[in-house]
Protein backbone atom coordinates (compact mmCIF):
# COMPACT_ATOMS: atom_id res chain seq x y z
CA UNK A 1 0.00 0.00 0.00
CA UNK A 2 1.02 3.46 -0.85
CA UNK A 3 -0.29 6.49 0.69
CA UNK A 4 0.32 10.24 1.85
CA UNK A 5 0.65 10.23 5.55
CA UNK A 6 0.09 12.83 7.99
CA UNK A 7 0.95 13.33 11.83
CA UNK A 8 -1.03 13.06 14.47
CA UNK A 9 1.51 13.26 17.09
CA UNK A 10 3.74 15.93 17.93
CA UNK A 11 6.66 14.12 18.46
CA UNK A 12 6.40 12.77 14.59
CA UNK A 13 6.61 16.79 13.38
CA UNK A 14 6.44 19.57 16.20
CA UNK A 15 4.86 22.28 13.72
CA UNK A 16 6.31 26.18 13.46
CA UNK A 17 4.15 27.60 16.11
CA UNK A 18 6.18 28.16 19.34
CA UNK A 19 8.12 24.77 18.78
CA UNK A 20 11.93 23.82 18.92
CA UNK A 21 11.73 24.34 14.68
CA UNK A 22 10.78 28.13 14.95
CA UNK A 23 9.07 30.45 18.22
CA UNK A 24 8.56 34.13 18.95
CA UNK A 25 12.23 34.49 20.08
CA UNK A 26 14.38 32.84 17.26
CA UNK A 27 14.96 35.74 15.15
CA UNK A 28 15.36 38.23 18.30
CA UNK A 29 17.91 35.96 19.48
CA UNK A 30 19.61 35.54 16.18
CA UNK A 31 23.26 37.14 16.15
CA UNK A 32 22.09 38.89 19.25
CA UNK A 33 24.37 41.57 20.08
CA UNK A 34 25.78 42.28 16.58
CA UNK A 35 22.12 43.53 14.77
CA UNK A 36 22.86 47.90 14.12
CA UNK A 37 21.05 49.84 16.46
CA UNK A 38 17.31 50.67 15.26
CA UNK A 39 17.51 46.88 12.71
CA UNK A 40 15.67 44.07 13.25
CA UNK A 41 15.58 40.27 11.29
CA UNK A 42 12.63 39.88 8.78
CA UNK A 43 11.66 37.13 6.19
CA UNK A 44 11.99 38.86 2.81
CA UNK A 45 9.02 38.13 0.48
CA UNK A 46 7.93 34.30 0.32
CA UNK A 47 10.99 33.72 2.98
CA UNK A 48 8.96 32.01 5.50
CA UNK A 49 7.18 29.83 3.28
CA UNK A 50 10.81 28.54 1.97
CA UNK A 51 11.66 28.13 5.08
CA UNK A 52 8.85 26.11 6.45
CA UNK A 53 9.08 23.85 3.36
CA UNK A 54 13.32 23.17 3.14
CA UNK A 55 13.31 21.67 7.02
CA UNK A 56 9.51 19.88 6.18
CA UNK A 57 11.75 18.66 3.38
CA UNK A 58 14.46 17.63 5.55
CA UNK A 59 12.85 16.38 7.92
CA UNK A 60 11.23 13.73 5.91
CA UNK A 61 14.63 12.88 4.75
CA UNK A 62 16.49 12.63 7.92
CA UNK A 63 13.23 10.45 8.82
CA UNK A 64 14.07 8.13 6.11
CA UNK A 65 17.58 8.09 6.90
CA UNK A 66 16.79 6.95 10.38
CA UNK A 67 14.72 4.24 9.62
CA UNK A 68 15.93 2.55 6.37
CA UNK A 69 19.80 3.83 6.18
CA UNK A 70 22.16 0.37 6.81
CA UNK A 71 24.31 3.72 8.84
CA UNK A 72 21.03 3.06 11.52
CA UNK A 73 21.29 -0.51 11.65
CA UNK A 74 20.48 -0.50 15.34
CA UNK A 75 16.92 0.80 14.34
CA UNK A 76 14.76 -1.74 13.64
CA UNK A 77 12.34 -1.55 10.88
CA UNK A 78 10.25 -4.73 10.74
CA UNK A 79 7.64 -4.31 8.51
CA UNK A 80 10.29 -2.52 6.18
CA UNK A 81 7.48 0.48 6.16
CA UNK A 82 9.72 2.87 3.34
CA UNK A 83 9.30 6.74 3.73
CA UNK A 84 8.82 8.52 0.36
CA UNK A 85 8.78 12.20 -0.40
CA UNK A 86 7.12 15.43 1.55
CA UNK A 87 4.38 16.37 -0.20
CA UNK A 88 2.90 19.14 1.86
CA UNK A 89 2.44 20.74 5.18
CA UNK A 90 -1.53 21.37 6.52
CA UNK A 91 -1.44 25.08 8.50
CA UNK A 92 -4.28 25.52 10.80
CA UNK A 93 -6.96 28.86 10.65
CA UNK A 94 -6.04 29.19 14.48
CA UNK A 95 -3.37 28.03 16.26
CA UNK A 96 -5.32 27.90 19.94
CA UNK A 97 -5.51 24.41 19.39
CA UNK A 98 -3.41 22.92 16.85
CA UNK A 99 -0.39 23.70 14.80
CA UNK A 100 1.18 22.64 11.54
CA UNK A 101 0.62 18.92 10.46
CA UNK A 102 3.40 17.15 8.02
CA UNK A 103 2.42 15.43 4.81
CA UNK A 104 4.43 12.74 2.91
CA UNK A 105 4.18 9.58 0.86
CA UNK A 106 4.78 6.38 3.21
CA UNK A 107 4.73 2.38 1.67
CA UNK A 108 3.73 -0.56 3.61
CA UNK A 109 2.36 -3.82 3.54
CA UNK A 110 -1.50 -2.87 4.99
CA UNK A 111 -1.86 -6.42 6.02
CA UNK A 112 1.59 -7.07 7.81
CA UNK A 113 0.63 -3.77 9.87
CA UNK A 114 -2.66 -4.60 10.87
CA UNK A 115 -1.41 -7.96 12.20
CA UNK A 116 1.27 -6.52 13.62
CA UNK A 117 -0.65 -3.71 15.03
CA UNK A 118 -3.72 -6.50 16.42
CA UNK A 119 -1.84 -9.60 17.16
CA UNK A 120 1.66 -9.25 17.34
CA UNK A 121 2.13 -6.25 19.20
CA UNK A 122 -1.74 -6.13 20.34
CA UNK A 123 -1.48 -5.63 24.40
CA UNK A 124 1.57 -2.65 23.29
CA UNK A 125 -0.87 -1.27 20.60
CA UNK A 126 -3.83 -1.20 23.26
CA UNK A 127 -1.62 0.84 26.16
CA UNK A 128 -0.54 3.20 23.19
CA UNK A 129 -4.19 3.97 22.36
CA UNK A 130 -5.37 3.96 25.94
CA UNK A 131 -2.72 6.62 26.77
CA UNK A 132 -3.27 8.65 23.73
CA UNK A 133 -6.53 8.79 22.33
CA UNK A 134 -8.84 8.76 25.13
CA UNK A 135 -11.30 11.55 26.13
CA UNK A 136 -10.04 14.04 28.55
CA UNK A 137 -10.65 17.46 29.70
CA UNK A 138 -10.39 19.76 26.61
CA UNK A 139 -9.73 16.88 24.23
CA UNK A 140 -12.76 14.81 22.57
CA UNK A 141 -10.93 12.05 20.71
CA UNK A 142 -12.06 10.29 17.45
CA UNK A 143 -10.15 7.53 17.67
CA UNK A 144 -11.18 4.49 19.66
CA UNK A 145 -8.87 3.88 22.63
CA UNK A 146 -8.73 0.43 22.66
CA UNK A 147 -7.48 -2.26 20.04
CA UNK A 148 -11.33 -3.79 20.14
CA UNK A 149 -12.61 -0.88 19.69
CA UNK A 150 -9.93 0.22 17.15
CA UNK A 151 -10.88 -2.77 15.14
CA UNK A 152 -14.40 -3.10 15.43
CA UNK A 153 -14.52 0.56 13.64
CA UNK A 154 -11.96 -0.46 10.93
CA UNK A 155 -13.74 -3.20 9.89
CA UNK A 156 -16.88 -1.28 10.01
CA UNK A 157 -15.22 1.24 6.93
CA UNK A 158 -15.38 4.23 9.77
CA UNK A 159 -12.73 6.70 8.63
CA UNK A 160 -10.15 4.26 7.57
CA UNK A 161 -7.61 6.40 6.17
CA UNK A 162 -7.04 7.84 9.19
CA UNK A 163 -7.00 4.69 11.33
CA UNK A 164 -4.64 3.97 9.03
CA UNK A 165 -2.03 7.23 9.47
CA UNK A 166 -2.79 6.08 13.43
CA UNK A 167 -0.94 2.73 12.75
CA UNK A 168 1.72 4.33 11.02
CA UNK A 169 2.01 6.90 13.28
CA UNK A 170 2.26 4.37 16.02
CA UNK A 171 5.15 2.30 14.28
CA UNK A 172 7.00 5.23 13.24
CA UNK A 173 6.84 6.38 17.06
CA UNK A 174 8.25 2.85 18.12
CA UNK A 175 11.34 2.19 15.09
CA UNK A 176 12.46 6.51 14.29
CA UNK A 177 14.36 8.06 16.96
CA UNK A 178 13.37 11.73 16.87
CA UNK A 179 15.57 12.85 19.23
CA UNK A 180 18.07 11.93 16.32
CA UNK A 181 15.87 13.87 13.47
CA UNK A 182 15.29 16.51 15.72
CA UNK A 183 19.34 17.61 16.72
CA UNK A 184 20.15 16.92 12.90
CA UNK A 185 17.51 19.46 11.64
CA UNK A 186 18.44 22.33 14.10
CA UNK A 187 22.35 21.59 12.99
CA UNK A 188 21.37 23.16 10.03
CA UNK A 189 18.24 25.72 11.10
CA UNK A 190 20.46 28.78 11.31
CA UNK A 191 21.46 28.28 7.16
CA UNK A 192 17.94 27.56 6.54
CA UNK A 193 17.03 31.03 8.26
CA UNK A 194 19.72 32.88 6.24
CA UNK A 195 19.01 31.87 3.49
CA UNK A 196 15.16 33.36 3.82
CA UNK A 197 15.65 36.68 6.26
CA UNK A 198 17.18 39.54 5.80
CA UNK A 199 18.21 43.22 7.84
CA UNK A 200 14.17 45.67 8.55
CA UNK A 201 14.38 49.48 9.72
CA UNK A 202 12.74 49.87 12.89
CA UNK A 203 11.98 53.39 11.84
CA UNK A 204 10.22 52.55 7.91
CA UNK A 205 10.42 49.03 8.16
CA UNK A 206 12.42 49.01 4.87
CA UNK A 207 14.46 46.12 3.98
CA UNK A 208 17.73 45.83 3.58
CA UNK A 209 21.17 43.57 2.28
CA UNK A 210 23.43 43.03 4.92
CA UNK A 211 27.01 41.99 5.09
CA UNK A 212 28.99 40.45 8.61
CA UNK A 213 32.11 42.86 9.42
CA UNK A 214 34.46 40.58 11.00
CA UNK A 215 36.72 43.33 12.56
CA UNK A 216 33.74 44.67 14.87
CA UNK A 217 31.63 41.21 14.70
CA UNK A 218 28.63 43.35 14.18
CA UNK A 219 25.79 42.87 10.74
CA UNK A 220 26.20 45.62 8.84
CA UNK A 221 23.31 47.30 6.42
CA UNK A 222 24.59 47.54 2.99
CA UNK A 223 22.04 48.30 0.41
CA UNK A 224 18.02 49.31 0.98
CA UNK A 225 16.13 46.69 -1.28
CA UNK A 226 13.34 47.28 -3.15
CA UNK A 227 10.09 46.05 -2.22
CA UNK A 228 7.57 44.36 -5.27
Amino acid sequence: MKKVYENASYKVFPGFYESLLYNSDTLCNLNYGRLPEGFCWEFVKGGYQNFCKETCEDWVSKMKDVLEDSRYADHDNPLGLKIGKYCGMWSPKEYNFHTHKIQFKVEVNLNKLKKYCWETCRDEFDKYLFENWSDRPGFWSFIPNSVCGFEYKYKRGKDKNMLIDIMIEWYLLKFVDFEDVEFSILENDYERLYKNITLQSEGDWSLWDYEYDSDTDRIIPTRKLEVT
